[in-house]
């Protein structure tokens, strides 16, 4: 799990943005536990859930967070990122391109804030922490 995690770090993805999508993934998880609710019941269960700390018994397994996972939920945060900004992308813009423009126009990956080494970066071999 922390080698996919280093990778996104190497991309240059910042501590907020990979902790947006590993949310996403663990919520759109939970959510599709819920057996078939309703698209406003779906919107405030998972407010709920956003809300509510985690025990660790109710960790879910590292398994869950595979590459293909992390990719498929990179493009609903970028997405959000946009929405954020009152910006829309055409629908023909595919998610590498998406990115590209954020991250160089908006500056994605430019910003950021002091903040505890969540995810220690600073103790892995090799990985710098380039906050």
């Amino acid at each position: 799990m922390m080698a996919r995690l280093q990778r996104l770090h190497h991309k240059g993805m910042k501590d907020w943005e990979i902790l947006g999508i590993l949310s996403n993934i663990a919520l759109n998880h939970r959510l599709a536990d819920q057996g078939d609710l309703g698209p406003e019941q779906l919107r405030e269960l998972g407010l709920q859930l956003i809300d509510k700390p985690e025990a660790p018994e109710d960790a879910l397994a590292p398994g869950l967070f595979s590459d293909e996972q992390l990719e498929l939920h990179a493009v609903p945060y970028l997405r959000a990122f946009l929405d954020g900004r009152q910006l829309r992308a055409p629908s023909c813009l595919n998610p590498v391109s998406l990115e590209k423009f954020l991250t160089v126009r908006y500056r994605l990956r430019e910003d950021d804030v002091e903040h505890p080494d969540i995810f220690g970066w600073s103790n892995s071999p090799g990985t710098g922490d380039p906050r």
